[in-house]
């Protein structure tokens, strides 16, 4: 695989996901102000990405696919990947 991902929206969604203890919850009386504000900021972070769609690219990177069209198996470029970094397929093949 070329393709490495830079420490960004996969790299930094992982690392909430493995270690949630890393935010320090509020009082329960200011919780849904908190999720609400966490979700908004998150939402803002990685636009539409959904968590499957996360949970599938760091799938494929833990496979050492991640960076390879599904249609035909070539690179995805870096800077698709950039703009996308759950995409799964190429320029060619968009």
């Amino acid at each position: 695989m070329n393709v490495k991902p830079r420490p960004n929206t996969i790299a930094s969604v992982a690392a909430l996901k493995e270690d949630p203890a890393c935010i320090r919850l509020p009082e329960r009386a200011e919780q849904d102000v908190f999720e609400s504000k966490k979700n908004t900021a998150l939402s803002d972070t990685y636009g539409a990405i959904g968590l499957a769609e996360i949970e599938a690219a760091l799938g494929r990177l833990d496979a050492g696919i991640y960076g390879l069209c599904h249609v035909c198996g070539g690179q995805i470029s870096l800077e698709r990947l950039e703009k996308n970094p759950v995409g799964t397929v190429c320029d060619k093949c968009d």
